[in-house]
This record gives C-alpha cells, structure tokens and sequence, in this order.
C-alpha cells in the first residue's frame, strides 16, 4: 500500500508524513499546481509559443497535468528560427 493512501486511510497528519518524506530522502520538494492557462499564458508572455499541451499522469492522482511543448516565438532574442 502506498503511503498517500495509508495517509487517507489512517488519517495521517501532513507533518507527520513531511517529517517522514525529509527523514527517508533528506530533503522535500514542494509541488504548487499552475492553471494550464496560466502556464500558457506565461511562456507567450515571455516570447515563446506552446506548441502542444498533452495530458498526463505524472503528478499523481487528484492532479490534472500537462506536458508542455514550446519553442520560442520567431524573431524573439534576435534568433531568425
């Protein structure tokens, strides 16, 4: 049983769970989730163009996520792509 599912089932507090993660990898990395159009939104406004947005699996379940395919927009930095 994996242990985000022993968390619901016994009710684990969260802390005990950090505590246990830092202990076990010696250290934590903290996932914030981004709305997809937000994302988007962000790599247009910093000259780039998505290309394609695939929905997958990879953050786990009670998450929606996406892999990102963007290339930077024609003309931007100087570069004639």
């Amino acid at each position: 049983m994996r242990l985000q599912q022993l968390q619901h089932a016994w009710f684990i507090p969260d802390a005990a769970i950090a505590a246990y993660r830092k202990r076990r990898y010696g250290h934590l990395i903290d996932m914030y989730g981004i709305p997809k159009e937000h994302m988007v939104a962000a790599i247009e406004q910093s000259g780039g163009r998505v290309l394609e947005a695939v929905s997958n699996t990879s953050a786990g379940g009670g998450w929606s996520s996406f892999r990102y395919c963007a290339c930077k927009a024609r003309g931007v930095g100087g570069a004639s792509a």
